[in-house]
């Protein structure tokens, strides 16, 4: 990813994000995201205030509390505390699921890439304190999503092109990405869940990445969760509460 300027219209924002994946979708007939079906006549307010219940890929339990509020179109950002610790997290919505990446600090990153037959991956993506989205879509790798992607068709949020490379692994459940455009680097943590793979990124520090299914017209999300420094290596896991 490319850094972004800011003050883009948060109306073109939501637009290019409500047809971003879902045109992708729609266009190659694929199924809806998530590993169920999704809910009929579902509706996804995910704002609001939440408790928090969960447990690290260390199985020690945690609880806390959620904020969530919109910024435009289905771009969110949100507070959750645990403990004495705050931890950002910026997100946006493809139906039933809910991508975010998140850290202790700030420059937060979140892309969802779409997956389609062929491997390929179509993709949004967006930068702490922005209010548009980007796209990116990669080109290689095997049926793992393993491997070394091209970028053949990047374009920052300021409609500024980019091509590159993206190296993704995979070790304990969770994705590794490694961007290279130009003579930049981001290192991303990467969860899938059915058609749609979620990455949280970031070019230092501490992170992670967060993917929710929606239930109960957002009365519920539940989730996994990796962060890049932690003791023990995999996927965690969350349940978010409205109160």
């Amino acid at each position: 990813m490319l850094d972004v300027k800011k003050g883009t219209i948060l109306l073109a924002a939501g637009v290019a994000l409500l047809s971003g994946l879902a045109f992708a979708r729609r266009a190659q007939s694929l199924p809806k995201s998530g590993t169920g079906a999704k809910e009929m006549g579902a509706t996804y307010d995910v704002t609001g205030a939440y408790a928090i219940n969960g447990a690290g890929s260390d199985g020690k339990q945690y609880t806390g509390t959620a904020t969530i509020s919109k910024i435009g179109g289905e771009m969110y950002k949100g507070n959750w505390v645990i403990g004495s610790t705050n931890f950002q997290s910026i997100c946006f919505r493809d139906e039933d699921i809910l991508s975010c990446g998140w850290s202790g600090k700030h420059d937060l990153g979140v892309v969802a890439y779409l997956v389609k037959p062929d491997n390929s991956l179509d993709g949004v993506w967006f930068e702490e304190q922005n209010t548009s989205i980007g796209k990116e879509f990669l080109v290689g790798g095997n049926n793992n999503l393993l491997g070394t992607y091209v970028i053949k068709n990047g374009e920052t949020p300021s409609k500024k092109k980019y091509t590159g490379t993206v190296e993704i692994s995979f070790a304990s459940g969770v994705y590794k990405l490694k961007w290279k455009t130009g003579k930049t680097t981001f290192e991303g943590l990467g969860i899938r869940n059915g058609d749609v793979l979620t990455a949280g990124f970031n070019d230092s520090g501490d992170f992670g990445v967060l993917q929710y299914r929606i239930k109960n017209n957002g009365k519920m999300l539940t989730g996994q969760w990796a962060q890049s420094k932690q003791s023990v290596a995999g996927l965690g896991i969350e349940t978010l509460s409205k109160k």
